[in-house]
């Protein structure tokens, strides 16, 4: 079914309208607002964000669960790619409801004839405070470089888009109402060239901040919703960023049009309880909480890259896990420029296999 323009384009959609569901039955239900597409060329294509569908499907699994589960681990499979204006039909199953934890599976469709676009696994559990609590510290003081005398609103927008092709447009065309902002969260990226610059390419680091737009209902009340935010931010440009720290941003291949860069799998744990998770606070501007994510990659290979993520919260609490596995195809020009790039990130700290 297609979905209808949201009302500006000029203007972000709050967070609690982009997840808003219909429900169909009590194991079915359909999304109702359109998911996010940079577009910039009318030409462009019309594929949503990922993170959109990965996030939704664990939403329309937590409206199967009772109060107090609140969902701690995912692990979602990309499919198919998925039109930003149609919706989405997430049909939910139940896997097991225990004492302490509960499962479920998601799968999602568009066209039905063509089957499964997304998948995935949701396991939700009760909070379980006074346990053992053990994490790496977070060090800002190593990125005095780029985060010094700044807060996070500081920092530019993310782009709507890391695609060659997409920044190479001019200014106007990657800004409203060409391009739309991103909905749902603010999202500031931090310029580390000063960090990472002199750095071997497995210590290079991609930091980011994310907050959420428009009203939400208290942690209290939504755990679920809070952490589904944070499931959103956590694929944004992903691969992206691990082809700028592995500096083949401007090699990927282009088949029948299509950038061949695509998330395959996505994987996010939740470490704490919903406190922690909280993106209401209303000492921060306009009452909402900043978490910041560090991103990195450490291996690519066979087609293939590796994304991780940490996202911290409140006085450097580590609240959540990601890792992603996603296609990756380059284009060179021979295999001797592959093998010098090998050798060039090789000689700055990585090994690379020649």
């Amino acid at each position: 079914m297609k979905l209808p323009d949201h009302p500006s384009p000029y203007e972000r959609v709050p967070f609690t309208t982009l997840m808003n569901l219909e429900k169909i039955n009590d194991n079915t239900y359909r999304s109702t607002s359109r998911a996010f597409t940079p577009r910039g060329r009318p030409d462009a294509p019309n594929v949503a964000y990922g993170g959109h569908v990965y996030t939704q499907a664990v939403w329309a699994a937590a409206q199967t669960v009772k109060f107090g589960f609140m969902v701690h681990s995912v692990t979602g499979f990309f499919i198919l790619p998925s039109l930003a204006d149609h919706s989405f039909t997430y049909t939910v199953r139940t896997i097991r409801d225990g004492r302490s934890f509960c499962i479920r599976a998601v799968d999602v469709t568009q066209d039905e004839a063509k089957g499964l676009y997304f998948t995935c696994t949701c396991s939700f559990s009760k909070s379980e405070p006074g346990h053992l609590d053990y994490q790496e510290r977070l060090d800002l003081a190593q990125f005095d470089s780029v985060l010094a005398g700044k807060q996070p609103q500081d920092h530019p927008d993310h782009p709507n888009s890391e695609m060659a092709e997409f920044l190479a447009l001019p200014e106007a065309y990657r800004k409203p109402p060409h391009s739309p902002p991103f909905p749902g969260l603010i999202t500031k990226k931090v310029d580390m060239r000063p960090f990472n610059h002199d750095r071997n390419p497995g210590s290079r680091r991609q930091l980011s901040y994310h907050s959420a737009v428009g009203p939400l209902p208290p942690v209290s009340s939504a755990p679920n919703l809070h952490v589904c935010a944070h499931l959103y931010a956590s694929d944004r440009n992903s691969l992206f960023h691990t082809n700028q720290l592995l500096e083949v941003q401007d090699k990927l291949l282009v088949r029948n049009g299509a950038v061949q860069t695509a998330s395959l799998s996505h994987t996010v744990i939740i470490h704490v309880g919903p406190e922690d998770l909280d993106l209401l606070d209303a000492g921060q501007e306009e009452g909402k909480r900043w978490f910041l994510m560090e991103a990195w990659t450490d291996r690519m290979s066979d087609g293939r890259g590796v994304y991780h993520s940490k996202i911290w919260g409140k006085g450097g609490r580590h609240v959540a896990t990601s890792l992603q596995d996603g296609m990756v195809r380059l284009a060179w020009e021979g295999e001797g420029a592959m093998r010098r790039h090998e050798t060039a990130l090789r000689d700055r700290g990585g090994e690379s296999r020649l």
